[in-house]
């Protein structure tokens, strides 16, 4: 079901909260196959890890950050788009700090929480906590999901190409403007 929200929403930026860090690397593992790149980071992990990997996902070389909400507490990571809570927090709290990643310096943000129905108490004593109720929302269908991940790779082919073109057309000019001013300047070849 997340790769079908991720398919739809093609986040810029997202965290993706698991509970446990075993939770982290089936997630990032998951992810990973589905072709998303994605990076887990978790109190298991040495410091130069876990540096690599924010290093990384600062550097957009990472769409997907999946953490525990210990790895993630005090990181400082700008422009995260999308928060996606696979699991609840244990407390409250934790879910403030999570949802805050996102929708910083006036930017918009989107946050997502998935539940099983025995979890609905914990999500009530969330929203009186917030003071905010969550909306629901419908799961995409895997259609939808389809028409998500093509728009994706259209984007992706159009920003290449015009990439390339802008590449070439830079080169294009740098041979010219050099035959120009050999010409008119008559510098030897």
């Amino acid at each position: 079901m997340l790769a079908r929200f991720l398919d739809i929403h093609s986040p810029e930026r997202a965290i993706v909260f698991g509970r446990t860090k075993r939770r982290v690397d089936e997630l990032t593992r998951a992810l990973q196959k589905r072709g998303f790149h994605a990076e887990g980071i978790h109190g298991d992990l040495t410091q130069a890890k876990r540096d690599q990997v924010l290093r990384r996902f600062k550097h957009d070389e990472v769409e997907l950050l999946i953490a525990t909400d210990v790895a993630a507490r005090g990181l400082d990571i700008s422009n995260v788009t999308h928060v996606y809570n696979f699991d609840l927090p244990q407390d409250p709290e934790s879910y403030v700090h999570r949802i805050g990643r996102t929708g910083r310096a006036g930017k918009k943000g989107m946050a997502l929480t998935f539940i099983t129905p025995s979890e609905m108490p914990h999500l009530k004593s969330i929203e009186a906590m917030t003071k905010q109720p969550m909306q629901r929302v419908k799961a995409p269908t895997y259609k939808e999901a389809l028409l998500g991940q093509q728009k994706v790779a259209i984007k992706t082919i159009n920003e290449r190409c015009l990439k390339a073109t802008s590449i070439i057309t830079k080169g294009w000019r740098k041979i010219y403007w050099k035959k120009m001013m050999r010409s008119s300047c008559s510098l030897p070849r």
